[in-house]
């Protein structure tokens, strides 16, 4: 049996290297995939960005999964897929643009609608910003 590794991802942003994603928060992965994933350049200057933080896993931790009543998803997901409850909280709060195009793909319609809804209000408050550039000074 191959060791669990944990990687954790401090940013609301998904993250694929080298076929390997990596999702916002605690991820866990087998030793092989994880190897896989951090072999990328880009990893190692997330790493020390402290954007990502690696460690070992831990049965503890695989008990709070339990108990907090993951019953994974299927397929290679591994359990650590967000729900679409937690990616629309994630989704309200970003300006990570392509996080909110990736998001805006998912196949949950509710993830998709909260992206695209994010995306309009990023796009009207940058048109209200760019709108009252020109109009400051003017009401002397």
């Amino acid at each position: 049996m191959s060791k669990i590794v944990t990687i954790k991802n401090t940013k609301p942003r998904i993250y694929t290297m080298n076929g390997v994603t990596l999702q916002p928060g605690l991820n866990k992965f087998d030793e092989d995939k994880a190897a896989k994933f951090l072999e990328h350049p880009h990893a190692q200057i997330k790493i020390e960005a402290g954007i990502f933080e690696v460690g070992k896993g831990k049965a503890p931790a695989a008990k709070k999964a339990a108990d907090n009543g993951d019953k994974g998803n299927g397929g290679d997901a591994g359990g650590n897929e967000p729900t679409a409850a937690e990616l629309i909280e994630i989704i309200e709060k970003t300006e990570d643009r392509e996080l909110l195009a990736t998001a805006s793909g998912d196949s949950r319609v509710t993830v998709k609608r909260a992206a695209e809804a994010r995306i309009e209000e990023l796009d009207a408050a940058a048109a209200a910003a760019a709108g009252n550039e020109g109009t400051e000074g003017d009401n002397e």
